[in-house]
């Protein structure tokens, strides 16, 4: 897996390339394209923030699914504890049966998701 940072970039989900992981509003609102393997997850633009789960819990959700990220780019903005959970998630993924990580994702995912309320 590939990690790219560029602080504040933003890029329409047709542009991001195939093979690919945005986080946290690299590309704006949540899409998926199951075929050319380009996922957003996003929870600021496109959605409704009252029920959009955070990053973190969109990646937790879609690694449950089956989501396998090892040979992915995983694109961000932006470094804040619900990317840098998102992207440990990713790096990851034998962790996601241990409670504490499981509870880890929903404060976490909470807190970003719903504040500074």
């Amino acid at each position: 897996m590939k990690i790219i940072i560029t602080r504040g970039k933003t890029v329409a989900f047709e542009d991001l390339p195939d093979c690919s992981l945005a986080l946290d509003g690299y590309v704006q609102g949540p899409a998926i394209d199951v075929e050319k393997q380009k996922y957003s997850f996003d929870h600021h633009a496109g959605c409704l923030r009252l029920v959009t789960k955070a990053t973190c819990a969109q990646v937790l959700d879609a690694l449950i699914l089956g989501l396998d990220p090892a040979c992915m780019t995983v694109y961000l903005n932006d470094i804040d504890a619900d990317t840098v959970l998102a992207v440990w998630l990713l790096k990851h993924p034998n962790a996601l049966t241990n409670p504490r990580v499981r509870n880890l994702v929903e404060d976490v995912g909470n807190v970003d998701a719903h504040g500074p309320s």
